[in-house]
């Protein structure tokens, strides 16, 4: 213990508090039911208020003050015996500034003495509070910084070394209660965001089952010379299509959406059967249902072209109106811009229904949605 001068600020260095033979034999009682209730604790705040109710008539405390670290400063959390004024005004306190701030920047445990008689500015909040001996403990597990604790009393200058160790012990359990709420409070969000997913990939695969529905009744309700094993052909080829459509969805943090560039390199390459060359102006994404159309056009579109040069994404301005378009460039898709692009029927009837349609010039052809930029 190194005390800077007679009354005033006493900084304690010494190794994590531990239980010793020359406590008294209640505060062991005390020790075993502060750790029971924070063992069992599931909120921070509501925690240390019923520790201070443990200990303050045996230790006669006056105050505490318990704050959280936020960035490069602490945040008042909780606290007791101080009118509201006086808790707004330590709201916030900044690293290093007396005496939580202090206690936090050092990580060194703060006795404060005959504050009532110290002349020492840096007291002056404490002083105006009624103040006169402040234990303030830093919150550290596993080497981070978690807050601060601090006791107070009104009525004596100082706490009796036995006083401190129970104070220092009690606030080495806080902080190990507060890193398991912590540690669960992440848990719980991780898996409340798992859940979350899994809810939005299930109801992404139910749309994408019915489209599959859709589209293979259309195939064999379509009177057609091929025959059924043909037609069985171009059902399970469309279906690989939507899967490539789906598997962008699995690799971005951003639920429903795939990336563009990755789907359409991935039902180019599934339809052709070699590597595409594709040219990308700014990241696009679209909803999982209109990945399935596009990947579904493209497929229609690259089916027996296997000339393909180049596939070109970005924004094109269509009557006023920006779009997300895809181009295609292949000397078997360039023609007449004034010419009709034939489409098979269960892909156009499935375009109209998104709100996508295909456009061919004497640069090839280009697929672009209506409602997505």
């Amino acid at each position: 213990m190194l005390e800077r001068e007679p009354g005033g600020i006493i900084a304690i260095h010494d190794d994590p508090p531990v239980l010793h033979d020359g406590l008294p034999r209640r505060y062991l009682a005390i020790i075993a039911e502060a750790a029971e209730r924070l063992l069992a604790a599931d909120d921070p705040a509501a925690m240390v208020d019923e520790l201070f109710a443990t200990i303050c008539d045996e230790l006669k405390l006056d105050v505490f003050f318990n704050y959280r670290l936020d960035g490069d400063r602490l945040v008042l959390e909780a606290h007791g015996g101080v009118s509201p004024h006086h808790a707004a005004g330590a709201a916030v306190v900044e690293l290093g500034q007396p005496i939580c701030g202090v206690a936090a920047r050092d990580r060194c445990k703060l006795h404060v003495t005959a504050i009532q008689s110290s002349p020492d500015p840096a007291l002056d909040f404490a002083k105006d509070v009624g103040l006169d001996a402040f234990a303030c403990t830093p919150l550290i597990y596993g080497g981070r910084l978690l807050g601060t604790l601090a006791f107070a009393r009104r009525w004596a200058g100082r706490f009796k070394t036995d006083e401190l160790s129970l104070i220092h012990i009690v606030c080495s359990y806080v902080a190990i209660a507060k890193h398991r709420l912590r540690v669960e409070a992440d848990m719980r969000n991780a898996l409340e965001r798992q859940e979350r997913l899994l809810h939005e990939l299930n109801h992404r695969v139910r749309n994408a089952l019915q489209l599959a529905i859709s589209i293979v009744g259309m195939e064999f309700g379509v009177p057609d010379v091929d025959t059924p094993l043909a037609a069985k052909r171009r059902a399970v080829a469309r279906l690989e299509a939507m899967a490539t459509a789906h598997r962008p969805l699995y690799a971005t943090d951003r639920l429903g959406q795939v990336d563009v560039e990755a789907l359409v390199r991935g039902v180019a390459e599934q339809t052709v059967g070699h590597d595409v060359a594709v040219l990308v102006d700014g990241i696009h994404s679209l909803s999982v249902e209109r990945g399935v159309a596009l990947a579904l056009a493209i497929h229609a579109v690259l089916l027996g072209n296997g000339d393909l040069e180049m596939i070109r994404v970005g924004l094109r301005t269509m009557d006023g109106v920006t779009r997300l378009a895809v181009g295609f460039s292949a000397p078997s898709l360039a023609g007449d811009d004034r010419s009709e692009m034939e489409v098979p029927r269960s892909i156009g009837l499935l375009l109209r229904q998104l709100h996508a349609a295909i456009d061919r010039d004497r640069s090839g052809v280009t697929i672009h949605f209506i409602n997505e930029t």
